[in-house]
């Protein structure tokens, strides 16, 4: 048969035209599996089979042309609205724009797009970062909401093992000619289902961003790798582990050459272990640059097992956690790739270069930039602009997350674990400092200091909350990080750590109450926020208090979508009306279709302008390090290498000082209307509330210590600067930097600059000035027992301290050197006035008798 009588063949078993580098690539498609058929022997019916597989090949050279389309037309709508976005924040003036650098407004602009930017312009919230956790919020905040809503008990079995192995058998199970219900357990199939579900509105969603992801039938979620564990064995161990386990014939449909299926397994070990599709590098590869986010999410192949035994084996083996981490884990990335996607399209470094460049023209036409300073501002706008732009891009994709040395990366951030382990066992106290923060905030959203005050400290009490009031704090996106087993402390870096110091963190921070507190505060903002917006939902945009206006303008909330919200997202609780997410789904076509390409599109989109509100003022009333902070504390270097790593360490417990100055002092300064500052009465507040506070946690903590509170005044009447630097210190987030001013770091013996290196550097250089002491002899045993209990995790949580003081260790530090608690009494009474609640005989003896 000729050429054309072949491309004449395989046009009409496509039953379209192709061209010929298409015809072209299906001919060799079918020669290929020709001959691997031939070499197994599988002649029978060889020209049907053929005629089969030239419709298939000829069927998935149309969906990548139509996709291509797709992308090609997505990539445009993507592109004009980052640039009308950006200019809009441009000509808002996003500072800080000083008048000897007006150029600094383009790479603000665009950061605001990254991260959102505290000045009081519309739009300024409304970002990449806000995007994200409102996906993340309708992903796993809904499936929270229907396991509680189907299974009210659900919580205290999802750490149980043999509970989630028969959630994994349903969830086999939920597929065409399936059984579900097979194993009895009516709960864990009501759980397999809820979790089926939020990852096929995961899949969905990044469908209509332009992903081509096949519906998964039957399929046991993410599957869990642990990449450390399977970095630990060859590529050929770990495919010879898993091989026996998968259905062929799903998982490698089409496939039939034993090579070729072992050459696929061989590429998901490398995207396991390097991960390439984020720009990470893998053996003999520089950078990778801007991906088609899309078309990498089509090449990540599913892995089918042959049973839910053999899932829970590979899990056993070459897993972490269980199928409710692994969904979490698979939720979170597709929030994440969903946030790049809706704001710059299927190919985000594409459209982010094509609107700095964009961007580079329009400074060359901007005559209010001298013309000397035009190329230093066209060098920020790139993307690969060092702590700018290059920094935000690689931490809103999460390439700064995945480590180019495993190894490095998982040394580094066990030592740094140990560190966290040892030194925040008080971070509980501190974090009473959260109250006013949040509170302020409130202020912000239209509420009077009193309400804010009162609802804030009743919904504190009222934890989780119960029954409904929990189920819409889940609905809405906040409250259940602790569930997760999530780290929520802002104290933390935001990177990973081995799998055992992930898991004894998690128990730390959930021991220290840290994780409850936090939980707690962001269910109760949420809820007050909810209720908030519920009780203006009679009244169009004009007529909303001021602030609540100025507010949902920032986050891009026009008069036309609060109109959406209030009509359609209000609710019912206890005969009080909030507004929330869920009942957004039930808006009807005609309406939805004013907001999007479809109805289901206009509803996605009214939906999540109303999840990132939410989500981002949870996140400036109860403070995390967001992706401004670790621009900061990260530089989006990677993990695994010598610059990243330092990084990390220096900046490590810095992160909540940065993040109160950007978003809390920020927006005090310039978060009123138009970039103006929020005005005297709020900015005192703000001063009054964090003195007050930080007192207050001060005053805990020296009381754990067996201290009187600190005296603010002396016996002169005179006040004491020490004590009111040192509160508004505490309950304004200096953290160790204020540990430091005030003698609670540098009474360890390190200098400024020791201390300013991070916690790391700080431990070793004790260890090396008192190694240097006892070298001259003038170290004691009660120096070296110091600075052991500050380097050992656990004993300093705040509870367990000070009865390990009280029965041991006061006793001891006296026995090793005497005159120890004299000591330390008078530097308390000298700095601060204080005394002990008890003389350091009777602290010593009550244990004794």
């Amino acid at each position: 048969m000729s050429w054309k009588d072949c491309a004449a063949a395989i046009r009409s078993a496509a039953g379209r035209d192709l061209t010929d580098d298409q015809v072209a690539d299906v001919f060799e498609a079918v020669d290929r599996r020709k001959k691997a058929l031939e070499a197994e022997g599988r002649i029978d019916g060889l020209d049907q089979r053929l005629r089969e597989a030239v419709a298939e090949d000829a069927e998935r050279v149309r969906i990548d042309a139509a996709l291509a389309k797709k992308h090609a037309a997505l990539s445009v709508l993507a592109r004009d609205r980052a640039t009308r976005h950006v200019e809009a924040l441009v000509e808002a003036g996003v500072g800080p724009a000083f008048r000897w650098s007006p150029g600094n407004k383009y790479r603000n602009a665009v950061l605001a797009m990254f991260e959102g930017t505290t000045r009081g312009v519309e739009g300024g919230r409304h970002s990449i970062a806000a995007t994200k956790q409102a996906y993340f919020g309708r992903y796993v905040g809904t499936m929270q909401a229907n396991l509680i809503r189907e299974v009210p008990h659900v919580e205290g079995m999802l750490r149980d093992r043999a509970f989630l192995d028969d959630v994994v058998r349903e969830m086999m199970e939920l597929r065409e000619n399936g059984a579900p219900g097979r194993t009895g357990n009516t709960d864990a199939q009501k759980v397999a289902k809820v979790l089926a579900d939020a990852a096929e509105m995961s899949r969905t969603d990044l469908n209509r961003l332009g992903a081509n992801i096949g519906r998964l039938d039957g399929w046991a979620g993410s599957q869990i790798h642990d990449a450390d564990r399977i970095g630990t064995v060859t590529k050929d161990a770990w495919i010879d582990a898993i091989l026996p386990k998968l259905d062929l014939d799903r998982t490698f449909e089409g496939v039939t050459d034993p090579a070729e299926v072992r050459r696929i397994l061989g590429n998901v070990w490398e995207n396991i272990v390097f991960q390439p599709d984020r720009g990470a590098p893998s053996p003999g590869d520089g950078f990778v640059g801007p991906r088609n986010v899309a078309r990498a999410l089509e090449r990540h192949r599913v892995l089918h097992f042959k049973s839910a035994d053999d899932w829970l084996s590979y899990s056993q083996q070459f897993g972490h956690g269980h199928i409710f981490d692994g969904m979490v884990g698979h939720l979170s990335k597709a929030a994440l790739n969903a946030s790049q996607m809706e704001m710059l399209g299927p190919n985000p470094g594409a459209t982010l270069d094509a609107v700095l460049d964009g961007l580079r023209r329009r400074v060359d036409r901007d005559d209010t930039i001298p013309p000397a300073e035009k190329a230093k501002v066209k060098a920020s706008l790139r993307a690969d602009a060092g702590l700018g732009i290059g920094a935000a891009f690689r931490i809103a994709s999460g390439a700064s997350l995945i480590p180019t040395s495993r190894t490095i990366a998982d040394v580094a951030g066990s030592i740094r674990a140990v560190q966290s382990l040892g030194k925040l066992g008080g971070a509980t106290v501190s974090s009473i400092t959260d109250l006013p923060t949040a509170v302020l905030n409130l202020r912000f959203n239209g509420l009077s200091f009193g309400e804010a005050i009162a609802q804030q400290i009743g919904g504190i009490l009222a934890g989780r909350g119960k029954g409904e009031a929990r189920e819409l704090a889940y609905l809405i996106g906040e409250g259940f990080e602790g569930l997760l087993g999530h780290i929520v402390s802002p104290h933390v870096a935001n990177d990973s750590t081995p799998g055992a110091m992930q898991s004894a963190m998690s128990h730390f921070f959930r021991w220290t109450g840290l994780t409850w507190w936090t939980d707690a505060n962001r269910a109760s903002v949420a809820r007050i926020l909810s209720a908030n917006l519920g009780g203006s939902a009679h009244l169009p945009f004009g007529e909303l208090n001021p602030r609540l206006q100025h507010v949902l303008s920032q986050h891009a909330i026009t008069p036309d979508l609060w109109d959406a919200i209030r009509t359609h997202g209000a609710t019912q609780i206890e005969g009080r009306t909030y507004l929330s997410p869920e009942g957004i789904a039930a808006m009807p076509d005609d309406a939805a279709r004013a907001f999007g390409r479809s109805a289901a599109d206009g509803r996605r989109t009214v939906e999540l302008a109303l999840r990132r509100y939410f989500a981002d003022e949870a996140r400036s009333s109860v403070l995390e390090a967001d992706a401004a902070t670790q621009r900061f504390t990260t530089a989006g270097l990677s993990r695994g290498t010598v610059p990243g790593e330092a990084i990390r360490f220096i900046m490590q417990f810095k992160g909540y000082p940065i993040a109160f100055t950007q978003r809390v002092l920020g927006r005090a300064w310039q978060g009123g209307a138009g970039g103006a500052s929020a005005g005297g009465a709020h900015i005192g507040a703000l001063i009054a509330g964090t003195l007050v506070m930080g007192y207050a946690a001060m005053t805990a903590k020296d009381a754990l210590r067996g201290y009187t509170p600190r005296e603010v005044v002396d016996e002169d009447g005179v006040p004491r600067l020490k004590t009111i630097l040192a509160a508004l210190t505490q309950g304004g987030g200096l953290g160790i930097a204020g540990d430091f001013l005030f003698g609670e770091v540098s009474r360890s013996g390190n200098t400024a600059l020791e201390t300013a290196a991070g916690p790391a550097a700080g431990e070793i250089a004790g260890w090396l000035n008192l190694y240097g002491k006892a070298r001259s002899g003038e170290a004691s045993a009660g120096e070296v027992l110091s600075r052991a209990l500050a380097s050992t995790p656990f004993i300093n949580i705040w509870y367990l301290r000070p009865a390990l003081n009280y029965l041991v260790l006061n006793e001891l530090r006296e026995a090793l050197s005497p005159g120890y608690l004299t000591r330390q009494d008078q530097r308390r009474r000298q700095d601060y006035g204080q005394e002990p609640f008890q003389q350091p005989y009777d602290r010593i003896g009550l244990d004794l008798f």
